[in-house]
């Protein structure tokens, strides 16, 4: 403002103008130094968390995961990486996770990369060309997963079908109330399990990476992995809020019926759809001609900016303040 004669144009008029503002905003800009400060440094040494208190502010704002983060602790083991390159090798005698591993986020599509494997004896990768070389292998052993509809209908392209599926993490999640997405790493890190999220390792969109086997494994090991050490307390968890029937009678079950409905989809007759395309051409066709002869213009009616100059310059409608892209044309307008 000393030098404001120098400012010249709409700048030197919005400033004058707006003078006050102008100080107002510097002085909330101002990192105010002269603040009394009762408290030293050490009052506020970090201690540690008060679980107590952190738990009560975790239920008043409903962070279900963060809380749930907080109860509990898992002891993980150490992870072993294995790809299995000889189907032969394959010798699962007792309960294990399976993992199934897609590349894209469209199972409908998306080319099948292979199986996580996990149990206290086995913790392999096994990539599903190899799989396919004999897909009973799992055949009579109990399963634990992590979207049971994912895996069902993933298979069901293929013509397999995997018995014995018992717990689906992604369910037993869902029912008590933790934070659930198609990404297992979300719910799993709530268990401190660093797990890579889905679109670090693979991308996503036109920019999906298949990585090597090795990575590959990593990765679904690792998820297996979390779903087998976790699985005493998940049932444990719906035991006691009485959830355990729920998930084994009403939502497993519903998962191979909702799966077949997308696999086999909906019988639409094309000559209907394409009668009422027609049909509905024809009404747009005409409610746009009545548009343009109250406005006594054509103009294209899906533009914002050619709406709002009709509405509120050829006809004089009421309108907002106009800005820099045009006036408004929301619905509250």
């Amino acid at each position: 403002y000393e030098n404001i004669d120098s400012i010249k144009g709409s700048v030197h008029e919005k400033l004058i103008n707006d003078k006050e503002n102008a100080y107002m905003s510097y002085d909330l800009a101002t990192i105010v130094k002269d603040v009394p400060v009762d408290i030293n440094i050490n009052d506020i040494k970090y201690l540690g968390a008060n679980h107590k208190e952190l738990n009560k502010l975790y239920e008043d704002l409903e962070f279900f995961s963060f809380l749930k983060k907080d109860e509990v602790k898992v002891e993980q083991k150490p992870l072993d990486i294995k790809v299995i390159r000889n189907i032969n090798d394959v010798k699962i005698t007792k309960t294990c996770s399976i993992y199934l591993e897609i590349l894209g986020d469209n199972y409908h599509q998306a080319e099948i990369l292979g199986f996580g494997v996990y149990n206290e004896e086995d913790s392999f990768y096994l990539p599903f060309e190899v799989f396919m070389e004999n897909p009973k292998v799992f055949d009579g052993i109990e399963k634990y997963t992590y979207d049971l509809k994912k895996l069902y209908v993933s298979l069901k392209k293929h013509d397999i079908y995997l018995d014995n599926v018992v717990f689906d993490t992604m369910l037993a999640s869902y029912l008590l109330d933790y934070n659930v997405k198609d990404d297992i790493a979300y719910i799993s890190n709530s268990f401190d399990f660093d797990i890579p999220f889905y679109e670090t390792t693979y991308g996503k969109g036109k920019k999906l990476i298949k990585p090597n086997d090795d990575v590959i494994a990593y990765n679904t090991i690792s998820k297996a992995k979390f779903i087998y050490e976790t699985y005493n307390i998940f049932m444990d968890k719906l035991k006691s809020e009485e959830l355990l029937k729920i998930l084994e009678d009403i939502e497993m079950p519903l998962s191979y019926v909702l799966g077949d409905m997308e696999y086999d989809g909906v019988y639409v007759d094309k000559s209907v759809l394409k009668n009422m395309g027609e049909e509905i051409n024809i009404k747009l066709d005409l409610l746009s001609r009545d548009i343009y002869n109250q406005a006594g213009m054509e103009f294209n009616i899906s533009s914002p900016i050619q709406l709002g100059e009709v509405l509120f310059e050829k006809l004089d409608l009421p309108h907002g303040k106009k800005t820099k892209t045009g006036y408004s044309t929301s619905v509250e307008v």
